[in-house]
């Protein structure tokens, strides 16, 4: 039985930038015609995709949604060169709901003028305009240029589409996906590894040793690489510093995270931030306590003691959850914990219903992880993203990635309390290798602000403002020297908040 065809997956509430849209000097894009069809038969057979019979022709013709035909005309000639379609064709166990962009070939003796990404980019265009939610591709192996242009459009592979809800007879190769999506990238590249500065050196005989890390095949599911987090955003002020330098320095934010615990506000400094982040499309995450670094235990201030995080007794335990309940009540879309048991505690309670179903749990850098069992392991106990340590090489984040497809947080600057590492240099190779990422911009140099209060309400505004800057400053070089038209490492859409399929989590019971 042959392979089946690998799939790509176009990025959800994007549509392909106005320069992939525009026809090169001397073509002229526009829908096909009843006219055209002649043409498209011999170009197809020119392409080695089919004779096309009258009935097979109707049959694709009918999935083909309103101006979904494109083509693509050399206007000396008046010669249709390229053609691509919009189809109403979901593809059941994969994607129930999809609408495929396929049939695209473009004429060999007019190649370099990225004809076939005109006509894909349209036909996307328009299954973007119609409303489609699911928007696919399927093509092959060998099909190497196609690939490389599908990618540089914006298509994402998706590895995993096949790997569960296939027919029985396919799931082997619904299994083999992966290794045939990364020997593809291998070939092709990609996404390239970015170094900046690196082809300076390469100038003058300092080259990089062969052989790069494996790019991660994993992403969000609406097709991001990464999302920005700014953390330590300890009550309304804080928010409302974060936000208002987010407009002046057009940063991005998808999720703001709190440390101090939902126990240090009150119900209406809580209901102000829900509101707040609410109406910016902006995930609120608040983190759960009491924790033994601030109980009467004698342990975290031994020499050796490292319990400050978690949780101690059944009381402690009990008070989280309290916390949690009152937190979700109020509207608190995510909840921070840095304790197994609570962990496992809050996601028992989200299958049963206590919790929303909805309501995602974060794992702290407090129990960061710092090897594949444990990062897997979280993922288990109920973890919706996990926060690994910021001193991680990014082969020990390649290794973390291989196992699990759970979102990794990751300070790009971490506070001095749990390392002060400054990596803005590494933000290409953290999204290259451990996509889907957060990336989260602490603030080293800075005051321990835990727990926050008004006492140190002028420290806690100001580092928040900060926070932002210093995200700039990762999204600049992100931007200069790993742009995503270079890269296919796109961010996410600002509300996206879906985390990718869990690994298979234990039993509730």
């Amino acid at each position: 039985m042959p392979e089946p065809q690998l799939h790509m997956r176009w990025p959800a509430g994007r549509r392909p930038a106005p320069e992939a849209l525009a026809a090169p000097p001397g073509y002229l894009l526009r829908p096909g015609e009843a006219a055209d069809i002649p043409a498209f038969r011999e170009l197809m057979a020119r392409v080695q995709l089919g004779s096309w019979s009258d009935e097979e022709l109707a049959t694709v013709q009918a999935s083909v949604v309103p101006g979904g035909w494109q083509v693509a005309i050399h206007q000396s000639t008046g010669e249709l060169v390229a053609t691509g379609m919009a189809q109403n064709n979901p593809a059941p166990g994969v994607y129930p709901d999809g609408h495929e962009v396929g049939w695209i070939a473009s004429h060999p003796g007019h190649a370099g003028h990225g004809l076939g990404r005109l006509v894909t980019a349209a036909a996307t265009a328009r299954l973007v305009d119609l409303g489609a939610t699911t928007i696919y591709l399927r093509t092959d192996d060998f099909r190497l240029p196609a690939l490389k242009t599908y990618l540089r459009l914006g298509f994402v592979p998706d590895p995993y589409a096949m790997a569960e809800a296939v027919p029985a007879g396919e799931a082997a190769a619904g299994r083999r996906m992966p290794a045939r999506w990364a020997a593809v990238l291998a070939q092709l590249d990609w996404p390239p590894v970015i170094i900046p500065g690196a082809d300076y050196l390469a100038r003058v005989g300092l080259r990089a040793a062969a052989g790069a890390l494996p790019a991660s095949l994993h992403r969000f599911p609406d097709g991001g690489a990464w999302r920005v987090e700014i953390p330590s955003v300890e009550g309304p002020a804080a928010l409302h510093a974060v936000l208002g330098a987010a407009d002046t320095l057009g940063v991005p934010i998808h999720r703001v995270s709190q440390g101090s615990g939902v126990m240090m506000l009150t119900d209406a400094e809580i209901a102000e931030m829900v509101a707040l982040s609410t109406d910016r499309q902006i995930e609120l995450c608040l983190f759960v306590g009491p924790r033994a670094g601030w109980d009467v235990g004698a342990q975290q201030r031994t020499a050796g003691g490292t319990i400050g995080g978690r949780v101690r007794g059944r009381d402690g335990l009990a008070a989280c959850v309290a916390e949690a309940v009152r937190a979700a009540s109020l509207g608190v879309p995510s909840l921070l914990v840095a304790d197994e048991g609570v962990l496992r505690t809050l996601h028992q309670l989200r299958t049963q219903g206590v919790l929303p179903a909805g309501i995602q749990l974060k794992m702290s850098v407090q129990a960061a992880p710092a090897n594949p069992a444990s990062f897997r392991l979280l993922g288990q106990l109920g973890a919706d993203t996990v926060n690994v340590p910021s001193d991680l090489s990014l082969t020990q984040l390649a290794e973390l990635r291989a196992v699990s497809p759970t979102a990794i947080d990751f300070y790009v600057e971490a506070p001095d309390s749990i390392g002060g590492f400054v990596r803005l240099y590494d933000i290409a190779e953290l999204v290259r290798v451990a996509a889907p990422i957060y990336l989260k911009f602490g603030l080293r140099n800075a005051p321990d602000i835990y727990p926050s209060g008004r006492h140190l309400a002028g420290a806690v505004v100001d580092s928040a403002a900060e926070r932002v800057r210093r995200a700039r400053l990762g999204l600049d070089i992100l931007d200069r020297y790993a742009p995503e038209p270079v890269t296919g490492l796109s961010m996410s859409p600002i509300g996206a908040r879906e985390q990718p399929a869990p690994p298979p989590r234990f039993g509730t019971g």
